[in-house]
């Protein structure tokens, strides 16, 4: 309490009584002791009412010591296993986080990483992948201090995700690294990366593109062999050198049988190589008979006719011939599906004889069809006849029900154009895109299916569809894969005998035992709706019978299984619902695969890069690197100071005093007649 203090409820006192005084003066100087007994009562309340509006109060200093975060991020990939002690690593882990001298300069805030980064634990090393660019992303996130140092223990390798180097100069951490492993260059030779589709057709070959290299200071000459079932079907020498450490291998392979084919990659290794599971891998491939012949009936030329044949062809068993209408004899002996262009009334016969050989078809409209002969020759919708134009933007139909198609950003695909007019639909009919105009989404059909009678019919009502194909090709890293496949499922429906379902599997027939391999499946009602309340579960057996159960995850369109809890080997597969009754079977191959087993030294080049000083520890450093932490003035203690302002008498006993001074001055001058 201050002089200043004091010297302020000093004078509300005098000033309280004096009050009291006024107003009493008459009755005290007579000395009547029941009013000087009201005077001390009154000059009381008063000198209450007085501190409280004045609200004195005291400054109270408290001083707290502030720790600078410090990140420990531990490396809990598999690799660490095969590089380094794993029993050392523990030890060293455990030593540091229980140092009495860091916990006192330094707020720990521990993690562990591999495919995610989680809050350090139990160390357990089998994490297949590691994503060390993330380290630095989600530590910025747990931590106050804009630069703080990180004490990270790796070995540098890194298999998927962002840049660490980049990460780590963008997150601005003080990097003292730790390196799990030898950093002795050995010589080892591997294969990096194989390319294969994941379906080729019967009687076709094959590419299998293969990406293999060479770490050494001496030339190095050796083969790569192809093998089926431990036969070597193909083999090629390479050569390595200094100058050129990679190599580029193709093989080419016959399909000659329908079915799952799996083959072995196999690199033979110097004879002391220490890491031999780099230079062998298994890769799998479905060969499948899908020969289809379609034409293409029209009476002009259009960009369409060669966005539709390069599409369509992208499928090597594919084969489209285009047909101007005078040519058309009606030899439909050979054909699969055929596609009318614009129909005028010339196209009469064509449609009859398609119709009598139930071939099925697709219809695409445009500004140069006869409306009036389309709405004659068939009975599936009829459109009103106008003479002008309009631009019909597509929309995406989620609920659409007869294969699976993803939403190819149809949005943002350009107009198609054709004539005004509203459409009436006359049969029962599967949209896939709906039409918008001009922002406003509409529930007219753009591009549907009609196969309530065969032969099955699709129709497309727009032309200048090869811009869709342009725009897809910039909006998928200039590749027509998109569209192209959304091409082939369209045509493939239709040339192809299906059964429309309500449980659709999306699976290969092998899978690699890394992240993201999924089976995919989606259910509709019995209105062909995207059924969002029922379950799916999954079964598997193994070779050897074992049988497992699990449930499918929904994700907002269909249900989806990650297979990261299965070992590698032959599966059979059943999908099904218990209240829709469904299920669909399978079978699958699951490839051992393992990134983190194809290092066989520490990347000390990219420790080094995101180290604070290029330096590096090692597990034998821990004095030196706690030294370096701990003398370095960067990260000395913070002491933070603050000052409260407390009331210098609690108000609440105050406002006690005051109604106790006050109920007994009313209690006197009541009991005296005085009120």
């Amino acid at each position: 309490m201050t002089h200043q203090s004091l010297l302020f409820i000093f004078l509300i006192i005098i000033l309280g009584f004096g009050l009291s005084l006024f107003q009493y003066h008459k009755a005290v100087f007579k000395k009547d002791k029941t009013a000087l007994l009201l005077f001390v009562l009154r000059g009381i309340s008063y000198s209450i009412i007085g501190v409280l509006l004045l609200q004195l109060s005291i400054k109270q200093r408290t001083s707290e010591k502030q720790l600078t975060d410090l990140v420990l991020a531990v490396d809990n990939s598999n690799s660490i296993a095969q590089l380094a002690d794993t029993t050392q690593v523990k030890e060293w882990v455990n030593s540091f986080i229980e140092d009495e001298k860091i916990n006192e300069r330094f707020n720990l805030v521990n993690l562990q990483f591999g495919n995610q980064i989680n809050t350090l634990q139990e160390l357990d090393f089998l994490e297949q992948e590691t994503n060390l660019g993330d380290v630095f992303l989600e530590s910025k996130q747990l931590i106050r201090s804009k630069k703080a140092p990180m004490v990270l223990l790796s070995d540098g390798n890194t298999t998927f995700g962002s840049n660490p180097v980049f990460e780590s100069k963008q997150a601005m951490f003080h990097v003292f690294p730790v390196v799990l492993g030898d950093t002795t260059s050995y010589a080892d030779s591997k294969i990096d990366q194989i390319n294969l589709n994941s379906y080729a057709f019967l009687n076709n070959k094959f590419p299998i593109e293969i990406f293999v290299s060479y770490q050494g200071e001496s030339d190095f000459d050796t083969k790569i062999q192809l093998r089926e079932k431990g036969r070597i079907i193909e083999e090629q020498l390479v050569s390595f050198s200094k100058n050129q450490p990679t190599k580029r291998i193709m093989f080419e392979v016959l399909a000659s049988e329908v079915g799952v084919k799996n083959f072995e990659v196999r690199l033979k290794p110097q004879t002391n190589e220490k890491q031999l599971e780099n230079n062998i891998q298994e890769i799998g491939i479905e060969i499948i008979d899908e020969s289809t012949n379609i034409l293409i009936v029209t009476s002009f030329l259009h960009p369409d006719l060669s966005a539709l044949k390069k599409s369509i062809e992208s499928n090597q068993q594919r084969k489209l011939k285009i047909l101007p209408i005078e040519e058309f004899s009606g030899n439909l002996e050979d054909v699969n599906l055929v596609i009318f262009y614009q129909p005028k009334s010339d196209f009469a016969s064509a449609f009859e004889q398609v119709n009598q050989a139930k071939i099925p078809h697709i219809v695409i409209t445009g500004t140069k069809t006869n409306y009036s002969f389309l709405n004659r020759i068939q009975n599936d919708f009829t459109k009103q006849i106008n003479q002008s134009k309009e631009e019909y933007f597509p929309s995406f139909n989620t609920n659409f029900s007869l294969y699976q198609q993803d939403d190819l950003n149809f949005n943002n695909f350009p107009p198609l154009e054709d004539t005004f007019g509203s459409i009436e639909l006359k049969q029962a009919a599967n949209v896939l895109l709906h039409q918008k105009i001009q922002g406003v989404e509409t529930e007219e059909p753009m591009m549907f299916f009609v196969s309530q009678s065969a032969p099955k019919r699709a129709y497309l009502l727009g032309e200048q569809f090869w811009r869709w194909r342009a725009e897809s090709f910039l909006q998928e890293n200039k590749s027509f894969q998109s569209f192209d496949n959304f091409m082939n499922k369209w045509v493939g429906y239709l040339s192809l005998e299906q059964k429309k379902s309500r449980l659709i599997v999306e699976a290969n027939s092998f899978y690699k035992t890394q992240r993201n391999a999924k089976i995919k499946a989606t259910l509709f009602d019995q209105n062909y709706t995207i059924d969002r309340n029922s379950s799916l579960y999954i079964k598997f057996e193994n070779e050897e019978g074992t049988t497992r159960e699990f449930p499918m995850l929904f994700t907002g369109s269909r249900f989806e299984f990650n297979l990261d809890a299965l070992e590698a080997g032959d599966y059979n597969y059943e999908i099904f619902s218990p209240e829709q009754k469904l299920s669909r079977t399978g079978r699958f191959k699951l490839i051992p695969y393992s990134a983190e087993s194809q290092f066989v030294n520490a990347n000390s080049k990219v420790l080094k890069s995101i180290s604070k000083n290029a330096k590096l520890f090692t597990l034998n450093d821990f004095e030196v690197l706690k030294r370096s932490l701990l003398e370095s003035k960067t990260y000395q203690l913070i002491q933070k100071e603050s000052i409260n302002l407390k009331p210098l008498i609690d108000w609440k006993i105050l406002f006690i005093f005051l109604i106790v001074s006050l109920s007994l001055e009313w209690f006197f001058r009541k009991y005296n007649g005085l009120i």
